[in-house]
């Protein structure tokens, strides 16, 4: 039997959008293990920050590469170091742009959260913040931007706004034109946006993954549409049934159920 190198998308692929399973714990853990024992290597492969990649990977006791931010960084085993896979865009300093972007923000009246536990800050409550307008920033990237924009109400919960998402991608956008000339996804379920340098996808990984891995069949699972490019990339495309139509139009074969379950259907499937 040929060895499986499994990789998959996080969000809406593993996890749903209030970044939690959608199957029991235990049942996701069961098919990890039993796919690893089997001698195949299961990873990640997502647009999420390396650093928070590695937290969900441990959680659910992966044996496989993390690939994050699109393709941009790789770590391919707890014993190497992490790779920088595509070469950073020169003409972007994105840790001195947010920093930029955040003072903006600021001096327009926005109240703003650069931090690295920038999930632990959206389930967390501000009483004492009612009727502000926060912006959070995904403080743990080094070869994007992220931020999430939300409206303070009256209990202090966190709420999407797409209206305010808007008006903040727009001042942004207008203040910062750099951006513009970027891969842009600007993604209203989440009120979430996200710049990448152009070019930056998934599928710029699989030379140093092939290299580091050549006897692996190489899967992938996912949602979106930064999924798409890997249909001519790796050995076989799996699709969960949410993904997005794009994706199941090129996928070899699209799960009967979403989310979590969906990729416990393809592990068992494929192993």
């Amino acid at each position: 039997m040929n060895k499986l190198l499994i990789l998959s998308d996080l969000d809406k692929t593993i996890i749903d959008r209030n970044y939690k399973l959608t199957a029991k714990i235990s049942d996701f853990l069961s098919v990890i293990k039993r796919a690893q024992n089997k001698g195949h290597l299961v990873g990640l492969h997502s647009d999420t920050p390396l650093s928070v990649l590695v937290e969900w990977a441990n959680k659910f006791n992966m044996n496989g590469p993390i690939i994050g931010e699109n393709g941009s960084v790789a770590r391919i085993s707890k014993a190497i170091e992490p790779i920088t896979i595509a070469p950073k865009d020169r003409s972007i300093r994105w840790k001195a742009l947010r920093r930029e972007i955040s003072f903006f923000l600021v001096s327009n009246g926005y109240l703003v959260v650069d931090t690295n536990d920038y999930l632990g800050y959206l389930e967390q409550k501000y009483p004492a913040k009612a009727g502000e307008k926060m912006i959070i920033v995904n403080g743990c990237r080094e070869h994007s931007l992220a931020y999430y924009v939300r409206s303070v109400i009256t209990d202090g919960s966190l709420v999407k706004d797409v209206l305010l998402f808007k008006k903040v991608n727009d001042l942004v956008l207008k203040k910062f034109p750099l951006l513009k000339d970027t891969d842009q996804d600007l993604n209203p379920d989440y009120t979430l946006s996200i710049f990448v340098s152009k070019g930056a996808n998934k599928a710029n990984a699989m030379p140093v993954l092939r290299s580091y891995f050549p006897n692996h069949k190489i899967i992938m699972i996912g949602d979106g549409t930064g999924d798409i490019v890997m249909h001519d990339n790796v050995d076989a495309l799996y699709a969960v049934s949410n993904a997005v139509s794009g994706l199941k139009s090129v996928a070899d074969k699209v799960a009967i159920r979403a989310v979590t379950e969906g990729v416990i259907e393809i592990i068992n499937d494929i192993i």
